[in-house]
């Protein structure tokens, strides 16, 4: 079974960058269109970083799944198993 990582976001040409970045590692890079995530985030927190924790952590909770996210050149890793 592929492990599977969701990328929060749901511009493709960043989801083709991370595959591309990426590659080698044996797990599927998926992105929120990919999930069918449809949902808007409201990006509340006064920085990038926050900014990131939100939407990670709502796609966590509602995929369970390692997610990526990224603002600008910040990546911000969110998974409970880790």
């Amino acid at each position: 079974m592929t492990k599977k990582i969701i990328f929060a976001s749901k511009n493709e040409g960043k989801v083709t960058e991370v595959r591309h970045i990426l590659n080698g590692i044996k797990a599927e890079i998926l992105s929120l269109n990919d999930v069918g995530f449809t949902d808007e985030i409201h990006e509340t927190a006064d920085t990038f970083e926050g900014n990131a924790k939100i939407k990670a952590e709502i796609i966590y909770n509602k995929f369970i799944f390692l997610i990526i996210t990224t603002r600008q050149i910040i990546i911000y890793i969110y998974t409970a198993c880790i």
